[in-house]
């Protein structure tokens, strides 16, 4: 189902972990329709795991290709812009936080913030 954008993947990151969810994708709301099927195949309980392995042929032909591909391409680009909106809300509050520190230089450190650099070395110019 995550592969066929029924389900998406969503990540949360800390400093000590990741969290992963998963949440409705862009073809969820197909499944509120009573025309809409979704089916999986399964091996029966006493088939041998060897079966389980064996390639399946796919269909032939362009049409499979180009819609696999494009819900491969649909679902890659989601999560860049997922990926991107994180990214840039992060970025938004250090930037937000480094501001607050130049206003107010001795403003106590949030907490969490980490240690500043020691003394740079100091060079006798030529």
């Amino acid at each position: 189902m995550l592969l066929l954008g029924y389900l998406r993947e969503d990540f949360s990151f800390t400093p000590y972990t990741t969290h992963f969810y998963l949440k409705l994708g862009r073809k969820a709301p197909l499944l509120k329709s009573a025309t809409h099927r979704l089916s999986m195949n399964m091996r029966p309980a006493g088939a041998p795991q060897q079966q389980q392995h064996r390639p399946r042929p796919l269909p032939s032909g362009p049409a499979h290709l180009s819609s696999q591909l494009s819900i491969i391409s649909d679902s890659t680009t989601e999560e860049l812009s997922d990926l991107r909106e994180h990214y840039h809300r992060q970025l938004r509050g250090i930037y937000h936080m480094s501001q607050e520190q130049l206003e107010h230089p001795g403003a106590p450190e949030p907490p969490g913030a980490p240690e500043p650099p020691g003394p740079w070395p100091v060079s006798a110019g030529p």
